[in-house]
């Protein structure tokens, strides 16, 4: 059996590159996560996420996936639209592919696109949040894959001229800032698109980022992430003393 791995973006927004390294960016914009244009002989692939500032901190408030002509759009507690049709009843084909809702509940929703092979693609909402991940991803299907998500060979983080290497988190974020010639998935246009830059939320931008903002003490956010393992747990208390909310560290909040 071929070797797998997964990666995506999650929470306050912390992405993972197919090497399994984390880094954060939040800069407030439309981002493509993967691009993959060979996909399933030429069909094509696009998974792209919509960021928004809330007071010290920036989110992944939507993402859309389009795989040959159908679009999948899913925002914050489980709304979604496939081709524009708002809750479309489910399980569909989108692009050729079951898409599925997983798992429900009120602050929860998990969907599922299953690829061949065990390949697929999860997308999450944990109230207001939304996550991606790529999971089982073989060589085979996305070793031509580029995006935020760095090279499927090592993580590299790559410009889009697929050979400079970047090294700083802020310059490789905005190099994969949606652009023009990409489209726009989503149904709507926000602030800012291209050639308008990504921007930083005010307290990142003066350096006056306060964490724990909403009253919640370091302690408890070590507390309420305590459960998670070594991966996950520094993410965790990063986004609740972020945010302010305990509720991000419930099981499931993360991949």
């Amino acid at each position: 059996m071929a070797p797998t791995t997964d990666g995506g973006s999650v929470g306050d927004p912390h992405f993972k590159t197919w090497a399994g390294e984390w880094y954060d960016y939040h800069g407030v914009c439309d981002l493509v996560l993967l691009k993959l244009e060979d996909f399933n002989n030429g069909q094509g692939m696009d998974i792209v996420i919509r960021t928004a500032a809330r007071g010290s901190f920036s989110y992944i408030e939507s993402a859309a996936i389009r795989i040959g002509q159908d679009i999948l759009e899913v925002t914050g507690w489980g709304a979604y639209a496939v081709n524009e049709v708002e809750y479309a009843d489910l399980p569909l084909d989108l692009g050729g592919f079951k898409l599925e809702k997983w798992w429900s509940n009120a602050k929860k929703h998990v969907f599922m696109i299953h690829l061949d092979g065990g390949e697929h693609i999860k997308i999450s909402t944990k109230k207001e949040l939304v996550s991606v991940k790529v999971e089982n991803a073989t060589e085979a299907t996305f070793g031509a894959s580029v995006g935020l998500m760095g090279s499927y060979k090592g993580g590299v983080w790559l410009a889009r001229d697929g050979k400079t290497v970047v090294t700083d988190p802020i310059a490789f974020g905005e190099e994969w800032q949606v652009t023009k010639s990409e489209g726009q998935l989503f149904q709507t246009d926000r602030f800012p698109q291209f050639p308008e830059k990504c921007y930083l939320p005010q307290a990142l931008r003066t350096g006056r980022r306060r964490l724990g903002e909403a009253a919640v003490l370091e302690d408890q956010a070590k507390a309420a992430c305590s459960h998670w393992d070594d991966e996950h747990r520094d993410l965790c208390v990063f986004d609740v003393l972020a945010t302010g909310d305990l509720e991000l560290a419930e099981s499931g909040s993360y991949f």
